[in-house]
Formats: C-alpha cells, sequence, structure tokens
C-alpha cells in the first residue's frame, strides 16, 4: 500500500482505497477504517514512519528498519514471526483472512455477503466460511449437550455414592 495512494489520511478520517490490481477477484475496493484505529495511524504517518524514513523518501505505506519499503515476502515473515510470539502458532495472512471470514460468519449469520464486501472474496468463498462457521456452532452445541451430561452423571453417582447404593 502507498501513502496517499492507498492510504489516505484525513483531518477526521483515513481511507483505503484498494484498486482492482490488488484484489484477489479484480474488484476495487474503497472504506473507511474504524475510527478507533485512525489515532493510530495518524500516529504511525506523522511520527513513527518519518522517523524509520530517516530523511529518505517513498511512498511505501509499511517501512523497514533501513528506511527500506518492506515487501510482501518481509511483511509475510513478520506476520509469521510474530503470529508465533503471541498466538502460539505461526500463521499466515491468508490464515488471518480466513478467521475475518469465519468470525462474521459467526458474528452475522444473517448477512452472509459481509465477508465478501469486506475482503474483497466472491460470494462462493465467502459461503464457505459459513458453512465452516455452522460447523463451528454444531461442534459447540454437542459440546455443550456433553458437559451438561457429565454434569447431570456426575450428580448422580455422587448422590448414589453417598446413599450407599
Amino acid at each position: 500500500m502507498r501513502v496517499n495512494i492507498e492510504v489516505k489520511l484525513t483531518e477526521k478520517e483515513c481511507w483505503l482505497l484498494l484498486g482492482s490490481e490488488i484484489e484477489k477477484d479484480h474488484t476495487p475496493l474503497e472504506y473507511t477504517v474504524p475510527p478507533e484505529l485512525v489515532p493510530y495511524i495518524r500516529h504511525y504517518l506523522t511520527i513513527t514512519r518519518p522517523a524509520l524514513l530517516n530523511g529518505g523518501t517513498h511512498n511505501a505505506m509499511w517501512v523497514g528498519s533501513q528506511g527500506q519499503p518492506l515487501t510482501l515476502a518481509a511483511i509475510a515473515s513478520m506476520i509469521g514471526r510474530l503470529s508465533s510470539a503471541e498466538l502460539g502458532g505461526r500463521f499466515g495472512a491468508h490464515q488471518f483472512r480466513r478467521e475475518l471470514a469465519t468470525g462474521l460468519a459467526e458474528a452475522e449469520p444473517h448477512n452472509p455477503g459481509l465477508a465478501a464486501a469486506i475482503l474483497g472474496i466472491g460470494i462462493e468463498v465467502a459461503e464457505k466460511h459459513y458453512i465452516v462457521a455452522r460447523d463451528h456452532e454444531a461442534g459447540r452445541h454437542v459440546a455443550d449437550h456433553l458437559a451438561a451430561e457429565r454434569e447431570r452423571t456426575r450428580l448422580l453417582a455422587e448422590r448414589l455414592f453417598r446413599d450407599g447404593r
């Protein structure tokens, strides 16, 4: 992403303008960043990024420690390293997209187009995540039922042993 091209910061908001050449389904996407993230982006663009550039100039959004634009490979490596340290498993950017689609499916089961619109993917791909979300829901239902049955059995066993049967 490039500053003032794909990332546009105004006085009150930040826009992401993702062109068709970088989207999987080649459909351009435009949306605002959630307002609670804007102060962090503003800080990065006005304080952190210029410090990393150390007098250099380019319009790449993400800057490496030597002032160079971060490559996709460097970003992928960073995501893997940080996810391993913070989440206990090495994940790539695609896994985060998949989890976002599944999470949206779980949070908004009556809005199957939401993941497709946000991630710039086809409805067919998004629907696969809704199927996964329904599978997760069914698994949670079975686990809840088994937990309740174990508790019922435990209480019954306690009563039977207490009564000497």
